[in-house]
């Protein structure tokens, strides 16, 4: 049970950081690109659909555990000693 918690969690960690990461680099770079154009077509603007980007780090999030959680189950059935052995 340790060696399967131990996997999810870095698995969530993994994802958490991931989307976190990823979503403060697009929306930096998109209000980069907006204000690019900006200058030269009055009336454009930035709307960050918050909604939808709160979606998707669920199921990106959800993803990740669940294609985690089958291996993770796998490894904590073996015996450590089993698992250390080479062959």
């Amino acid at each position: 049970a340790m060696v399967l918690r131990s996997f999810m969690l870095e698995s969530a960690l993994i994802a958490c950081l991931g989307t976190t990461l990823g979503t403060a680099l697009g929306v930096l770079l998109a209000r980069q690109v907006v204000q690019y154009f900006a200058q030269t077509s009055r009336g454009l603007g930035l709307i960050v659909p918050w909604t939808q980007i709160a979606l998707i780090v669920l199921v990106a999030t959800i993803a990740s555990l669940l294609t985690t959680y089958l291996p993770a189950r796998q490894a904590a059935s073996i015996a450590p000693a089993e698992a250390l052995r080479y062959e």
